[in-house]
């Protein structure tokens, strides 16, 4: 038999997650893990690899003016 939509509770599921993460041992409890320490560290280095590319891109556009430049000049 079902339970008609208002008899239900529209927080069920947190109740039950609450129940879940109370049943489980302390070691196996949520909580900051060895990859979101990680994560950083990897962000950090996207960071970097992301300002590396943007200043090549720089360059290479300018080293493209001044080979436009000398073309147009006469290549002087």
């Amino acid at each position: 038999m079902r339970k008609s939509a208002s008899a239900k509770s529209a927080f069920s599921h947190f109740e039950e997650d609450d129940i879940v993460e109370s049943r489980r041992p302390a070691t196996v409890k949520e909580g900051k893990t060895t990859t979101e320490v990680g994560d950083t560290e990897v962000d950090a280095k996207a960071d970097d690899f992301i300002y590396k590319f943007k200043q090549q891109l720089k360059l290479q556009r300018v080293d493209s003016i001044i080979r436009y430049k000398d073309m147009i000049t006469g290549g002087s």
